[in-house]
């Protein structure tokens, strides 16, 4: 990555130079991903997405597995289907037991999802249960759970695949576990982070699995160490007017990315549809990304460390230079019949050729850069 310096300056590019298709030309059949491009009859086209329809609801979530050829996705439906990433065969469907036991109407969502860096288990969880379930990756079974303090907000399984750590909602009956990271082998409790004075929305591992970034509704992304809460750097983002807070006196983190290289944290705001790339040593902002004035629900980094892509509710999936913020390419291939974009997850796949995005529109997607 750049020097800090070079990417403050170019904060003012980040709407220009986009690459846009057609909805018409990205709206493609299930079947098999096209991955040439051209020129055909004097015109330009692009590889065709892999649309995936498995789900009856919203997707809320995805996850590649590690060796890139297969996608766990989660949805309001109340499933994890993982399915075959390049034909969208579907391989398992996982029901969210919660759902058939104590909601009458059928109602228990699932909402976050992790693969363990070996590829054996999936880490899957629900904002109406407590319990972060280990699924078996090949036989869709449940293996163990991690039993949280409070309802789930996010979950990340560490590159090294010794621990989970969880975000969880914090109310009156559950003060001061807003993280809680736990044995990855068994299930056992770890540690519990008391940093935060609230919800928290989102987590993360740095790519050496010692520390842990995590984005609250107490307005604040921390990052400290993983096992013992040391080592705190707290951002404090820049605060930005927007349509919804006129003032910028309000905005919180829902989403962050640790960099490739560990030396950078993205952090994505709700009211301002701002990401923010900050310096993970000091806590130093280092650019700004408007890419929206609506909530930002996902941010990756791609492999190398060079792209983001973001999206979330307002706005279709953007890819941009994550040192100078400039728009490399728009993503216009999710539909919405309410008119309202809201794209719920966006990830690089381990590779870094492709992206998949998950959408109201009950599809993942499939696709990569022209």
């Amino acid at each position: 990555m750049a020097t800090e310096s070079k990417m403050k300056d170019a904060q003012d590019h980040s709407q220009s130079n986009q690459a846009r298709i057609s909805r018409r030309t990205l709206l493609a059949a299930l079947g098999g991903l096209v991955i040439t491009g051209g020129v055909v009859g004097g015109f330009l086209y692009y590889p065709k997405p892999l649309i995936y329809t498995g789900h009856s609801d919203r997707v809320n979530a995805l996850a590649w597995s590690p060796d890139g050829k297969k996608i766990a996705s989660v949805s309001d439906d109340g499933t994890m289907q993982v399915w075959n990433a390049f034909t969208g065969e579907r391989i398992f469907t996982y029901r969210n037991p919660v759902r058939d036991s104590i909601y009458e109407e059928n109602s228990a969502t699932l909402d976050v999802v992790a693969w363990s860096p070996d590829g054996r288990l999936i880490a899957v969880g629900s904002q109406e249960d407590t319990a972060v379930r280990i699924v078996n990756a090949g036989t869709g079974r449940d293996a163990f759970l991690c039993h949280a303090t409070s309802y789930l907000r996010a979950v990340a399984w560490s590159p090294n695949g010794k621990y989970i750590a969880a975000g969880e909602v914090v109310d009156d009956n559950h003060q001061g576990h807003e993280v809680e990271v736990f044995d990855a082998a068994d299930g056992r409790l770890i540690f519990a982070y008391k940093g935060h004075s609230i919800d928290v929305q989102a987590v993360a591992w740095s790519p050496d699995s010692t520390r842990v970034v995590s984005g609250s509704g107490d307005e604040t992304t921390q990052a400290w160490d993983a096992t013992t809460g040391a080592n705190v750097v707290v951002y404090h983002h820049v605060f930005v007017p927007s349509k919804y807070d006129p003032r910028g006196e309000y905005d919180e983190p829902w989403c962050v990315a640790w960099s490739p290289d560990g030396k950078y944290i993205a952090s994505g705001y709700f009211n301002t549809g701002s990401v923010q790339i900050w310096n993970a040593s000091t806590g130093k902002l280092l650019l700004n990304f408007q890419g929206s004035e609506e909530p930002i629900f996902t941010v990756d980094w791609s492999p190398d460390g060079k792209l983001i892509v973001s999206a979330g509710a307002g706005f279709v999936p953007k890819v941009w230079d994550a040192m100078t913020g400039r728009v490399i390419y728009t993503y216009e291939g999710h539909t919405y019949p309410d008119g309202y974009y809201t794209v719920r997850s966006a990830k690089w796949s381990p590779d870094g050729k492709f992206i998949a995005s998950a959408s109201a529109d009950k599809t993942v997607q499939v696709w990569q850069l022209p």
